[in-house]
């Protein structure tokens, strides 16, 4: 989590390019495996569903997936 956090510090600085003045800002979501899933397949479901969490937490943050967590809530 310290990493996703770490990533979330670094793309939410502001930069100039090509005269202009921009910022961003991200979500991530956080999978281990085997832990929340045992394929690709499980382990982007599950990381799709943290995100949509990260982005209902405010935005520009990470969330680390659990069972409890259902996609669209």
């Amino acid at each position: 989590m310290v990493v996703a956090e770490k990533i979330c510090h670094a793309l939410c600085q502001a930069f100039e390019l090509a005269g202009h003045r921009l910022s961003i800002s991200c979500s991530i979501g956080v999978v281990v495996y085997p832990e929340h899933g045992g394929d690709e397949e499980q382990l982007v479901k599950h990381a799709d569903i943290a995100i949509y969490y990260a982005k209902q937490s405010g935005r520009n943050n990470a969330k680390i997936f659990r069972a409890g967590m259902q996609a669209g809530s």
